[in-house]
């Protein structure tokens, strides 16, 4: 039993489908794990597919569907599996920046019918919720080491220059609660979805058919999630975006678009 797995985010690097996959693939006999092509050379891509018997694809949500690259796959994928008359298991790790996972039904309908149209097994999925705050918070435990370490090393120059250093005093000093409290929040929030990733890889290792299940942060309710996210989409604002904290009160614009208003 050959299985594929495909990270289809359209993002160039580390991209959080890829992170999902990567933890349900450590209960899958995955064969390798490969980023969807944005060029639209999908050659390489259907090579691979030629001879397998699983493929599970990792992908976004955009605006409630499939996103424009993957459904240019799609119809290539749909177009090659009829001409070749290949059919294979698809299932399917889709993720939403909304807090309920279930967001992702629609999206995942539509890989259902798709599955149907190139006769193709639709053996499951699972729908994340919160999947850029999950892909995030991954990192928390290396911010929190880094600034741990960044306390330690200002805490020696200070002792340093007194007259009698207490180095034993600065080792001894609470400064690693930061990674260990970053370590937790990255446990405790994240515990549900990798449980849910680890049973869904199990169960394409096992070569069952599923029906789709739906996760997202634990022990978070909905409203800590809303204050949390919303201070990360300001910060990104103004430190990714590079706009000013003011942008987001201006009233809406009219854009011109082929010499029309929009």
């Amino acid at each position: 039993m050959k299985t594929l797995c495909i990270d289809a985010s359209s993002k160039k690097g580390a991209s959080n489908s890829g992170y999902f996959i990567k933890v349900a693939s450590r209960k899958m006999n995955c064969e390798e794990i490969i980023r969807l092509p944005r060029n639209k050379k999908y050659d390489d891509v259907l090579n691979k597919i030629s001879d397998i018997d699983q493929l599970v694809i990792a992908l976004p949500l955009y605006v409630d569907g499939i996103p424009s690259h993957v459904l240019m796959f799609l119809e290539r994928l749909e177009s090659y599996c009829i001409e070749n008359q290949k059919s294979f298991k698809l299932y399917v790790i889709a993720n939403c920046g909304f807090y309920e996972g279930e967001q992702t039904s629609i999206m995942l309908d539509q890989l259902k019918c798709f599955c149907k149209k190139a006769d193709l097994i639709y053996g499951g999925a699972i729908g994340i919720g919160a999947g850029e705050m999950l892909g995030f918070i991954r990192y928390l435990p290396m911010i929190g080491l880094v600034i741990s370490l960044i306390a330690y090393i200002i805490a020696f120059i200070i002792e340093a220059f007194h007259q009698s250093p207490d180095f034993i005093h600065v080792l001894l000093s609470p400064h690693y609660l930061t990674f260990l409290i970053q370590t937790g929040l990255t446990i405790i929030w994240s515990y549900k979805s990798w449980f849910k990733l680890l049973s869904f890889g199990k169960a394409v290792s096992e070569e069952k058919t599923v029906s789709n299940t739906y996760t997202t942060l634990s022990f978070c309710p909905k409203c800590l999630f809303i204050v949390i996210a919303s201070i990360f989409w300001y910060l990104r604002l103004i430190f990714v975006h590079k706009k000013s904290f003011t942008t987001m009160f201006n009233k809406e614009q009219n854009y011109v678009f082929k010499g029309k208003s929009i």
